[in-house]
């Protein structure tokens, strides 16, 4: 009875298209990093040159993204099933958040959230959750710094926080200090992306900007066991 091996052309296409996957996702992280460098250098330098240099950087970094992105797709044209999927939210989000903490302190913006979050699994896989986190974290930066003036000083404190329904989590990020003056607007263009890559999931965009305090988050289904 012939077996089945490692080397078969099932298992080679199944291994190469796990390899772009991780390949892709890897390239992500590296982009944010490179991003969030770009932009901790507009703070540091006022100068027009370095600044157009900084939109250069900025520009081909969303290139790369959406090349990345059409990586991604044609590596699991499948994904939206997310099989054997079942992260957890807070351990994804407390490493996420503690790595990319230096990142944002020059950027002169504090992360705060409570610990003791629900440990019920979702669906997605744990490089997939952290992709959409790091997505909208990156949105409530930028949505939180255009609405503060560049001669405002004081340090920009974004909370976040989770929220427990029946069958799904809420992640949920919004304006800590101060409230009054500082909000979270959602541009079209950030809505959009946002939407894409949650929909893509079977998540959703929970936008919350027209209260108080004013944020915005993203709700993931829990895996149907603990539905």
């Amino acid at each position: 009875m012939m077996r089945r091996g490692a080397d078969s052309p099932d298992a080679t296409e199944a291994g190469a298209l796990a390899l772009q996957r991780v390949l892709a996702l890897e390239g992500r992280n590296a982009l944010a990093r490179v991003e969030l460098a770009a932009s901790e250098l507009s703070r540091l330098e006022a100068s027009p040159a370095y600044r157009d240099r900084i939109v250069a950087i900025r520009d081909a970094v969303d290139e790369l993204d959406a090349v990345l992105d059409k990586i991604e797709r044609l590596s699991d044209p499948l994904r939206g099933s997310a099989p054997g999927a079942a992260a957890q939210l807070e351990p994804i989000w407390g490493a996420l958040a503690e790595r990319i903490a230096p990142a944002l302190a020059a950027r002169g913006v504090v992360l705060t959230w409570e610990s003791g979050w629900s440990e019920a699994p979702l669906a997605l896989t744990g490089p997939v959750l952290e992709r959409l986190l790091l997505a909208g974290l990156r949105v409530a930066v930028g949505a939180v710094e255009d609405s503060v003036s560049e001669t405002t000083s004081d340090a920009i404190v974004l909370s976040v926080a989770c929220r427990e329904r029946a069958s799904s989590l809420e992640w949920i990020v919004s304006v800590a200090r101060p409230a009054s003056d500082r909000r979270l607007l959602l541009e079209r263009s950030a809505r959009i992306e946002l939407e894409v890559a949650l929909g893509e999931w079977r998540a959703e965009l929970i936008d919350e900007t027209s209260v108080s305090p004013s944020g915005f988050g993203m709700r993931f289904r829990k895996c149907d066991r603990h539905a």
